[in-house]
């Protein structure tokens, strides 16, 4: 990557723009339309690929073997499975101990969505097909309404963000950092209906039976794509019943607005009349004067 300061500056700029503009169009979609959030969404497609953006800025890529995207979720991936490592210290561990229905929580999440990315990546090899798992990680991420935390876990590394990034990439800057972090709480609260799982993997039970690993994880799956297919189902019924009654409050406000053009209308004719006659009398007192002046000329 080119370390000019300039072209750093303005790519950094550029991203973080890139990402808030996204996240703010999908929050108003989301909020103006009541319903999942799609693939369908092309702010949705923008904003995964400028977090791989800010994700491959600034990432120090020394095994030009592989591509930069592999290099960033290897990253990625072994910074999450040491935060489901145990503490080394008596305080971490007494801290961890107090917390412990929470740090159990945190690491049955993290484990779930390394499994469905490590489940498609290896889905997509086999089929030969180009796949980006850091991708895959923050669509799962969404859709399970869990991507702050895993974007926080990422962050509390410091040690390995330290290691892995230059000192000007946007991950190793505090404001930014935090900056983000608390944008990404938002979409905690939004509903995400991704297929990050191809279809043709859930039904065929033969890939099924040979990825014994990972059955917990696709029944969890097939239950949240249940669930979300009957929410989705409910939010189209209200959806519906919304464009109706917005249909005809439409209906309303356009006649209420031809009406209010009309009345508008009305008013401008009635003023060009009183001109048209304040110039009739104005004339006719003209002519009238002339009258009198041409009498007056022939006496």
């Amino acid at each position: 990557m080119n370390t000019d300061k300039e072209s750093i500056t303005q790519e950094r700029q550029q991203l973080l723009n890139s990402f808030r503009k996204s996240l703010d169009a999908i929050v108003q979609k989301a909020s103006q339309d009541k319903a999942p959030i799609t693939e369908e969404e092309p702010q949705l497609e923008k904003f995964c690929s400028t977090l791989e953006g800010i994700l491959q800025f600034g990432f120090k890529h020394q095994d030009k073997s592989v591509q930069l995207l592999e290099n960033v979720w290897n990253f990625i991936s072994n910074t999450l499975r040491n935060s489901m490592e145990g503490p080394d210290s008596q305080e971490q561990q007494n801290i961890k101990n107090s917390n412990d229905s929470i740090n159990m929580k945190k690491q049955e999440i993290t484990k779930n969505m390394l499994s469905i990315v490590e489940y498609v990546s290896n889905y997509a090899r086999e089929e030969n097909e180009i796949i980006s798992s850091v991708k895959i990680w923050i669509q799962a991420s969404l859709v399970h309404q869990v991507f702050s935390l895993q974007w926080q876990t990422l962050m509390n590394d410091t040690l390995a963000i330290q290691e892995n990034y230059e000192d000007w990439a946007i991950v190793r800057t505090l404001d930014d950092s935090i900056l983000i972090s608390g944008f990404l709480n938002v979409f905690d609260t939004i509903e995400f209906n991704i297929n990050t799982i191809p279809f043709e993997i859930l039904e065929n039970e033969s890939v099924s039976n040979q990825q014994n690993i990972f059955s917990d994880t696709m029944g969890n799956i097939r239950e949240t794509i249940n669930n979300t297919l009957q929410r989705t189902s409910v939010h189209l019924q209200k959806l519906q019943q919304n464009i109706n009654d917005k249909n005809t409050q439409v209906l309303k406000d356009k006649i209420a607005q031809l009406q209010e053009e009309k009345k508008k209308m009305q008013q401008e004719i009635n003023a060009l009349h009183l001109t048209l006659e304040a110039e009739r009398r104005l004339r006719q007192n003209l002519e009238n004067e002339l009258e009198a002046i041409r009498q007056k000329e022939k006496k």
